[in-house]
């Protein structure tokens, strides 16, 4: 088996920035439905663990509201509820209890006919759903996961909080099935970061792939994939070398295929792909700064006080004036007592939700950003970064760490490749300890990788 990598380095989006404090994630930051790598890796003779050190997060994030509300969610179930009960009272807490029940459920349906098997059908899952008809209730296949979560939770906060799940799949919760509440159960589950930097578990699978006997081959642009009477012949490669093979498994976006990027003999495959909208996406940055202010955990997630208003923008292809930003803090989550200093407001023009600061007791008061001393700083794009670094990842557009927010009908080109489980058209920062490596900027403390749409950014 030949595997063809376009790029340099192999795990496509799972990819780092380099900093002098060591690597920054720029695709994703943790490891969840942990068993799906220990299975692989079992079958390749190994384990998972003799390849990459895991650290399991115990707090999976934390959640700031702009009225200075803070709820963080635990691995530990009763942590979470006890948390939920200090948040927003009892009533809530049992309704935050029967979500997970249900949740859980959901996962448990869905797990073996859909996510574990090699060839999921509408069939099989209805067969599933037959034999537990209570799960039809679960489901809600009328309701969208915005109405679902309205009925759960009294509290319009819990609401939006698992209301984001639909932008995983580059979606918008008032569109988006109801069913993705399950993806709370994935992450309840467990959570994980990976030492080192999340490619180094693509580093791992392709030194089983080759160990095992498998040709890896980067730097090859396949220029079409070729067929003779409707069976795959071979691959040429953008060089002019040309690679027999009786089959080839395509891993880019299906668009390719179907609007002849790939060659014309392919053209035929995934033609609804031409006509569909697309999904959204992200903006994300890389750069260093200095933290004061809230506590953070590894997952951070600062929302604005409406959703409505800000998921409306993006169904419309605007950028929203207020938006909801998430922040990973990379050098959080590894056992390790984080570097002195705490976060402070370095996202300018991000709405109110950016602009607040601990007063004591978990309360938050605003910070004036009207005086940036002339620090303000014009960091680039991701898309940036990967040229930058050589890699020119096409796959940004598509994989919800975008340098744009992505907006429905954008075009997509060949090889990128669609990761909806990771798609975010929310703002999102993301922290490890470095510096910015995409220009010649100042360097303070913390590496902190940023995702926003619109707004500049600031050093302290």
């Amino acid at each position: 088996m030949t595997v063809l990598e376009r790029h340099s380095r192999v795990g496509g989006k799972m990819r780092t920035v380099a900093s002098d404090a060591g690597p920054i994630d720029a695709g994703p930051t943790v490891l969840t439905m942990r068993h799906v790598f220990d299975d692989l890796f079992q079958n390749a003779g190994t384990r998972l663990e003799d390849h990459v050190t895991l650290i399991s997060q115990t707090t999976l994030a934390r959640h700031f509201w702009p009225d200075g509300s803070t709820l963080d969610l635990h691995s530990d179930a009763d942590k979470s509820s006890a948390a939920v009960h200090a948040f927003a009272g009892p009533e809530a807490a049992q309704q935050f209890d029967k979500f997970c029940a249900k949740a859980e459920r959901l996962y448990a349906a869905f797990d073996a006919p859909m996510m574990r098997s090699p060839k999921p059908t509408l069939a099989n899952l209805t067969k599933h759903v037959l034999k537990q008809p209570s799960l039809i209730r679960d489901m809600a296949p009328l309701s969208s996961l915005a109405k679902s979560l309205a009925r759960d939770f009294d509290d319009p906060r819990l609401a939006q909080l698992f209301a984001r799940y639909a932008t995983y799949v580059g979606g918008l919760p008032q569109l988006s099935p109801a069913i993705l509440s399950l993806i709370w159960q994935a992450e309840a589950a467990g959570v994980w970061v990976v030492q080192g930097g999340m490619h180094k578990l693509a580093e791992a699978i392709a030194a089983c792939f080759t160990g095992m006997g498998g040709t890896l081959r980067t730097n090859c642009h396949t220029q079409s994939i070729e067929t003779d009477d409707g069976s795959i012949t071979g691959v040429k490669l953008q060089s002019g070398e040309r690679l027999s093979c009786d089959c080839a498994v395509f891993a880019g976006d299906p668009r390719a295929l179907a609007t002849g990027q790939l060659g014309p003999d392919v053209a035929h495959i995934a033609p609804q792909t031409k006509r569909l909208k697309r999904s959204l996406s992200a903006r994300v940055h890389s750069f260093a700064a200095t933290p004061r202010g809230p506590d953070l955990a590894h997952h951070n997630v600062f929302f604005d006080s409406d959703p409505k208003a800000e998921f409306q923008s993006l169904a419309q292809g605007r950028v929203p004036e207020r938006r909801t930003l998430y922040l990973c803090a990379m050098d959080r989550g590894k056992g390790a007592a984080p570097p002195p200093g705490t976060l402070r407001d370095h996202i300018k023009r991000c709405g109110d939700l950016c602009r607040h600061r601990p007063t004591g007791a978990g309360n938050m008061a605003p910070i004036d950003t009207s005086d940036d001393g002339g620090l303000r700083s014009d960091f680039q794009s991701d898309a940036t970064h990967e040229q930058h670094n050589d890699t020119a990842d096409v796959r940004r557009d598509v994989s919800g760490k975008s340098g744009r927010t992505l907006r429905p009908n954008a075009p997509r080109d060949a090889g990128r490749v669609p990761k909806a489980h990771d798609t975010h058209p929310c703002e999102r920062v993301i922290s490890g300890r470095g510096r910015d490596t995409s220009r010649s900027g100042r360097a303070d403390g913390d590496a902190l990788r940023a995702a926003r749409g619109r707004g500049d950014l600031e050093r302290p």
